[in-house]
């Protein structure tokens, strides 16, 4: 495991050993914050510099037999653009801020945003496992590439 990732190793499992499905969804959503805001971009950055071509690998939502419905339509689609218009706005600003959108303060124990919550984590799972896997794939190349 390239060090840069540990962290991110360490944040899955958070995410994985934690019954809350706020922190739980926090630990997910800065995995790919962590990775499309610092590692990957330093790490492209460092390839130019070296003049290594890493190849890029398009990032879809994969499909999962137990997505639900609502998040079926997603599958195909682009993970950082799921991550920026649909996680970010519908979700993390809600448990970051603990206001919904209608102004209100977040209340944890209201079963239907806890069920808002629950009902996302394997799409933002199923992208986190996406994301981490081909920024390995890119750390292999960069190692490959610099031999």
């Amino acid at each position: 495991i390239p060090n840069e990732l540990i962290p991110i190793f360490s944040l899955y499992r958070e995410a994985k050993n934690n019954v809350s499905n706020y922190y739980r969804f926090l630990c997910y959503y800065k995995i790919l914050e962590g990775i499309f805001k610092n590692i990957r971009p330093k790490l492209f950055t460092l390839s130019k510099e070296r003049n290594i071509t890493i190849q890029p690998i398009k990032e879809k939502v994969p499909d999962h037999k137990d997505l639900g419905s609502e998040h079926k339509k997603y599958v195909g689609e682009n993970i950082r653009k799921i991550f920026n218009d649909y996680l970010t706005n519908q979700f993390r600003n809600t448990v970051a801020h603990y206001l919904l959108d209608d102004g209100s303060v977040l209340n944890v124990s209201d079963y239907s945003i806890n069920t808002k919550f629950n009902n996302v984590l394997l799409l933002v799972e199923l992208c986190v496992r996406k994301v981490i896997e081909n920024q390995l794939s890119y750390f292999e190349q960069f190692y490959d590439g610099s031999n």
